[in-house]
């Protein structure tokens, strides 16, 4: 059964485990060089984990299927100009055998709550632009684009 909880040190391994898998599996996307380099933790991964599990901005949970950890997610509480706050979903990530089991949805369920609880006005999550699962998940939970970021590559002339 399909299920999350709040992640603890004992789960710092596995979550810096996941977030690599991550990476392999956005890196090669389109887009995807530029949100490790800008967007994602920086490394080591070990040290943004330790952050997330004591810092009180950040939800980090994990997400389980037949009790073995899955799947993470992490959201940042962010105050916005007028002190309202937003739920900021930086990274959620199942590994694919997972996928089809609900361990998504129940991530996500649980960062909504937190985002509730917290008094956020709204959830965020950005997903990249070649990604047509993550955005069908996301569509299929009630995200809406909002904003769009556009990018125009810079290579620098090697001469």
């Amino acid at each position: 059964m399909e299920d999350h909880r709040q992640a603890t040190e004992s789960d710092r391994d596995r979550i810096v485990e996941l977030a690599e898998g991550l990476r392999r599996e956005l890196g090669p996307m389109r887009g995807g060089d530029l949100w490790i380099r800008r967007e994602s933790a920086s490394p080591p991964l070990d040290d943004t984990v330790n952050l997330w599990l004591n810092d009180p901005r950040y939800t980090l949970l994990v997400g389980t299927y037949e009790g073995s950890v899955v799947g993470y997610g992490i959201m940042e509480k962010e105050t916005l100009a007028d002190q309202s706050h937003l739920g900021v979903i930086h990274e959620i990530y199942v590994e694919d055998a997972s996928r089809s089991v609900s361990v998504g949805e129940s991530l996500l369920d649980g960062l909504a709550e937190a985002a509730n609880e917290q008094k956020c006005v709204g959830l965020d999550v950005r997903v990249l632009p070649g990604h047509r699962l993550a955005k069908n998940f996301f569509e299929a939970q009630d995200f809406r684009a909002r904003i769009i970021v556009m990018h125009r590559d810079l290579k620098s002339d090697p001469t």
